[in-house]
């Protein structure tokens, strides 16, 4: 079995609190938001085609300083069995495992927690669930698939999740991102799919660095204060929810 893995390295930087992961990147994704900060991995190009058994020696040779695996990407769970084997595979030996993911492919997110090949798992809440705002973020939909069709996957997502909330560390992440994700009534119908989930609820400050995309790279970050205000207004309004800045 061959996957597209950009690359597999120890983490350098907190990406689990708690672990000392190696993360593997997968490479291609169904998305194509405009301030992606990974837009090397979008693309599931030939160079970046690896052998299943390549894949699990670097896992074993890592795993003698890394007590977790964090699968992220491009999207995991586009590589469905890749990801199951891998996941599998990194239980035999006694590794945690995480995923980040988007929450488009809840077969797979469903296959995972049933086999209990998850520890934790992070997951991007990009936008509220509202058809259009949904596609001007995420740049989706296709001839292929619809804004629905999208929209309805991720809903089935979190129905998954709630059904899981017990057995794993759940967390969504919302890029803050000025002129496009940023609105307090945006983020208040977010936080409404999530309050029941027992979860962290993480807002990233965009940063313009590894974007791209010009519009967006030359773009000012949100300031720390807005953050600040904007969690306080949202922790008001869902105090069970635990809201963190990144």
């Amino acid at each position: 079995m061959q996957a597209f893995i950009s690359h597999i390295e120890p983490c350098s930087r907190e990406i689990w609190k708690g672990k000392n992961p190696i993360v593997i990147y997968f490479a291609g994704c169904n998305y194509n938001c405009p301030f992606c900060n990974a837009p090397d991995n979008h693309f599931s190009k030939e160079e970046f085609i690896q052998d299943i058994k390549d894949i699990k020696k670097q896992i074993k040779d890592y795993s003698q300083s890394s007590d977790a695996v964090f699968f992220s990407g491009g999207e995991p769970c586009l590589q469905r069995q890749v990801l199951l084997a891998i996941s599998n595979f990194c239980k035999d030996i006694g590794l945690k495992t995480g995923l980040a993911t988007n929450g488009s492919k809840p077969g797979c997110i469903r296959s995972l927690l049933e086999l209990g090949l998850l520890d934790t798992i992070a997951v991007d809440l990009k936008s509220p669930l509202d058809e259009e705002l949904f596609q001007k973020v995420t740049r989706s939909s296709t001839f292929f698939i619809s804004k629905s069709d999208l929209v309805n996957d991720f809903k089935k997502t979190l129905d998954i999740l709630k059904r899981y909330e017990k057995q794993i560390d759940i967390e969504f992440r919302t890029t803050i991102v000025p002129g496009l994700m940023y609105k307090k009534e945006d983020m208040i119908s977010m936080g409404e799919l999530i309050d029941n989930i027992e979860s962290r609820w993480i807002l990233q400050r965009f940063m313009p660095e590894n974007i791209k995309s010009r519009s967006y790279s030359d773009l000012n970050p949100p300031s720390v204060g807005f953050l600040e205000n904007l969690k306080e207004s949202l922790q008001k309004r869902y105090p069970q929810l635990r809201i963190e800045l990144s």
